[in-house]
């Protein structure tokens, strides 16, 4: 039988969710959120300093930029352009596939999207909205998307006013 579902996301959004189960009351949500214009930017965008990518686009000196500069770091202008690209693309996968550990799919998804841009300088995105919401989930679950973020299950059978949320 179906339960209801609060959910909090920061002081952006409040909805009540019907679902079975706290995960689906998630699925749900994401699936209502994956068009938001500003969630929509942060993942097909491929800007490397402004979006998804940004935190692929890493080893484990930090960013591949020089904050100062906007250049690659000093260890990386070192290398020979091709050996530069291909360790570079190489990190952006690994990291992907750490993002999406458990649902390599995903991981694939994006990096193909990735490189079918590097290739053919398209912007279209052609994600499935399966990848979105596993995404959006993944970004809010590791606290990058909403200040504050909580599911709880309403049941006011036992007492008639349950707290929700409260700072």
């Amino acid at each position: 039988m179906p339960k209801l579902f609060a959910i909090a996301a920061g002081s952006d959004v409040f909805a009540v969710v019907k679902a079975e189960t706290k995960n689906e009351a998630f699925d749900l949500f994401a699936e209502s959120q994956i068009n938001d214009e500003t969630f929509r930017e942060e993942v097909d965008n491929f800007a490397v300093n402004a979006s998804l990518l940004e935190h692929f686009y890493l080893d484990d000196k930090g960013s591949f930029f020089d904050s100062y500069t906007g250049s690659y770091r000093k260890d990386l202008l070192s290398l020979h352009e091709n050996d530069r690209e291909n360790y570079v693309n190489r990190c952006i996968e690994e990291n992907a596939k750490r993002f999406w550990d458990d649902a390599p799919q995903f991981a694939e998804e994006y990096l193909s999207e990735l490189f079918r841009e590097d290739e053919t300088e398209c912007v279209e995105r052609a994600f499935s909205n399966e990848f979105y919401i596993d995404t959006f989930k993944r970004i809010v679950k590791q606290g990058r998307w909403y200040d504050d973020f909580e599911i709880c299950e309403i049941n006011l059978s036992e007492e008639p006013l349950k707290i929700i949320y409260k700072s």
